[in-house]
């Protein structure tokens, strides 16, 4: 596969954190709902949680570890099935954009940038770190 182009590159290097800690949040919340349920026993909770950590261990791995150019739209496109982008209410992305057939990389990769960029080029954040993803 293709490397990804730099500015690309730069683009995913930025949300790289911002996505990490959405995939944290995430399991963290998991992990409370766990600790919550009062019908089972402390140590039924403790082995789900324990479970639940080593589940998202392996995949945090495939996600997050590593990022190389070559890898980066693999990564981008894992981390986009996890609903990253879309879990806040009234995120940027989310309902505003019909879906289409992208079968080209390039293409793919020129939508991904173009999405992106977009609030910063429009002047609505002046970094990407401020984008509410």
């Amino acid at each position: 596969m293709k490397e990804i182009r730099e500015a690309d590159w730069k683009v995913f290097r930025k949300l790289h954190p911002i996505l990490l800690d959405r995939y944290c949040q995430k399991v963290l919340r998991e992990i409370n709902r766990i600790g919550a349920e009062e019908n089972k026993s402390d140590h039924e909770r403790y082995l789900a949680v324990y479970q639940e950590v080593q589940k998202h261990d392996r995949e945090i791995g495939l996600l997050f570890n590593n990022p190389r150019r070559s890898s980066a739209l693999m990564q981008l496109m894992a981390i986009n099935d996890r609903d990253l982008f879309t879990e806040d209410t009234g995120h940027l992305f989310q309902n505003r954009y019909k879906s289409i057939v992208c079968e080209e990389e390039p293409y793919l990769l020129e939508l991904i940038r173009y999405i992106h960029l977009n609030p910063l080029r429009a002047g609505l954040v002046k970094e990407l770190e401020n984008l509410d993803l």
